[in-house]
């Protein structure tokens, strides 16, 4: 018997969801990125 399948999306929103023409990783990236710069400041 195989134990549960378990995705990065359990817990979290999907990486493939859409966010207007960007899928949501796409969009969580640039999020990230743009935070660095106030972060290390």
């Amino acid at each position: 018997m195989a134990g549960p399948t378990h995705t990065m999306a359990d817990k979290t929103l999907c990486l493939a969801a859409s966010e207007a023409p960007y899928r949501h990783y796409d969009v969580h990236s640039l999020y990230g990125w743009a935070q660095t710069e106030p972060t290390l400041r």
